[in-house]
């Protein structure tokens, strides 16, 4: 349901002119993060980046057939202190990811399970660097 919703928005949004077809990002925090991956590593050729903030993986990002690799860059930010989504959780993420994506770039804050001011200026400065 979610990879159609999507993929119905991206339409409607280019064919009213509203979003270029080559500039789709993604943004995704905490459980929204792995459903976005999800779509991204399976629609490999509909977006140009996916933002993952304090959440998880695909649970079988290992054995799915279905993940292929990207020309999508993905940033991923996570907080030291984050109870869901730890350090000891998420350190080899940018490892995991570069599996399938061309680019990975992974920041760490001191913040818990938030989108905290600094990862906002990081995403915004991502998101024009890869615009």
């Amino acid at each position: 349901m979610h990879h159609r919703a999507l993929l119905d928005l991206i339409s409607n949004l280019v064919h009213e002119g509203s979003a270029n077809e080559q500039q789709i990002f993604l943004l995704g925090f905490s459980q929204t993060c792995a459903l976005n991956f999800r779509f991204a590593f399976t629609y490999t050729d509909k977006l140009r980046g996916v933002i993952g903030i304090c959440g998880g993986l695909p649970g079988d990002w290992e054995t799915s057939e279905v993940y292929q690799p990207t020309e999508a860059d993905v940033l991923y930010l996570s907080g030291t202190r984050d109870e869901f989504y730890p350090p000891s959780r998420v350190g080899d993420y940018a490892e995991r990811l570069r599996l399938r994506a061309r680019d990975v770039e992974m920041k760490s804050y001191d913040a818990g399970h938030e989108f905290v001011p600094p990862m906002r200026d990081d995403v915004r400065a991502w998101l024009i660097k890869h615009c």
